[in-house]
């Protein structure tokens, strides 16, 4: 079985990987900082809403995508 180069997957597929990252921080969001109070020590996270912590696990998860994608195709 060969490995299949991130370049050459379907956009859609690359567009999946990207969001696994991000569901999983909601996940974690929900299960365990809202629901153990955890809000209350993370500065400017807003409970149920978009809050910088999203935005930088979006961010985190676009550049390790910008990186793979730059990288296949050096490659």
């Amino acid at each position: 079985m060969q490995k299949i180069p991130f370049a050459a997957l379907p956009n859609v597929a690359k567009f999946a990987i990207a969001l696994v990252p991000f569901i999983l921080w909601v996940m974690f969001a929900e299960f365990v900082i809202d629901r153990q109070g955890w809000d209350e020590f993370l500065p400017f996270y807003r409970y149920g809403e978009l809050c910088p912590w999203d935005l930088g696990v979006l961010l985190v998860s676009g550049l390790i995508w910008w990186g793979a994608e730059r990288r296949a195709r050096v490659n």
